[in-house]
């Protein structure tokens, strides 16, 4: 529930830009509760799901990974378009904030990201998440080609 309050507070701020004061406390406020609810858990389970799995599985097999800022946040988008659940903020948060702009620079591949998405399950093999079951791990891969800002950012 910790968890759960800390991102609904931080994806429902309106905001302009992320140098207003109240992104920033928001922000700020969501990253400390997440803090709180692994602490409450003794494990990162609460705020570390399948978008963590995918960073895990590039940081793995990538000669040189991206940040893991950049890859859990594509990997979330990734998630969040799959699942149909709260796409369209997270997709508002990463325009207004620049990190689309930025995730293009890095010539990241979308091949990557399928690989990682196969993998994935294995990474903590014992911790379900939605890329344990076959049918999100496709719907999460062909994604990868067919939605515009991952065609933006991902190289085929």
């Amino acid at each position: 529930m910790v968890a759960k309050k800390a991102v609904n507070s931080f994806v429902r701020t309106p905001f302009e830009s992320m140098e207003e004061d109240l992104f920033l406390k928001e922000l700020l406020d969501s990253l400390a509760m997440s803090g709180v609810a692994n602490e409450i858990a003794g494990s990162s389970a609460p705020t570390s799901g399948s978008e963590h799995l995918i960073s895990h599985a590039l940081d793995s097999f990538l000669e040189r990974p991206q940040l893991h800022g950049v890859q859990v946040g594509i990997a979330t988008y990734i998630m969040c378009k799959i699942l149909d659940h709260r796409w369209k903020r997270v997709d508002t948060i990463f325009t207004k904030t620049g990190f689309w702009d930025y995730c293009a620079t890095l010539e990241l591949k979308a091949e990557d990201f399928a690989k990682a998405i196969d993998m994935a399950p294995s990474i903590k093999p014992h911790r379900h998440t939605y890329l344990h079951e076959e049918k999100y791990r496709e719907l999460a891969k062909a994604i990868l080609t067919t939605d515009d800002k991952l065609k933006d950012i991902l190289k085929a």
